[in-house]
């Protein structure tokens, strides 16, 4: 999202340009709803992250993403599964085990 190239542990390279996906995902920042809630880094584990995306999102319903991922993935996981309503979980789907 902001153009600059960055290798993944998974294996995966961004181009050092803002993609077409990395402008889709910027504009996504911009939604505002009580039904919108975005997982950001935590201050602790990336500041500068932390800070950028404080900035950039217009919505209040952030939430850190520590917990759906790593120790916390199987719970949020087992929970996101059985929701009875509409419900989109942007991420990424090379990640490891790839559920």
């Amino acid at each position: 999202m902001c153009g600059k190239s960055v290798k993944a542990n998974e294996g995966w390279v961004s181009p050092n340009y803002i993609s077409k996906l990395g402008k889709d995902l910027l504009l996504t920042l911009e939604l505002d709803g009580n039904n919108i809630f975005y997982g950001i880094s935590c201050p602790c584990c990336d500041p500068a992250a932390y800070v950028w995306y404080l900035n950039k999102i217009k919505n209040r319903n952030i939430i850190f993403a520590n917990l759906l991922v790593n120790g916390n993935y199987k719970k949020f996981n087992d929970k996101f599964s059985t929701l009875k309503r509409d419900a989109i979980l942007i991420a990424n789907y090379r990640a490891k085990d790839k559920k």
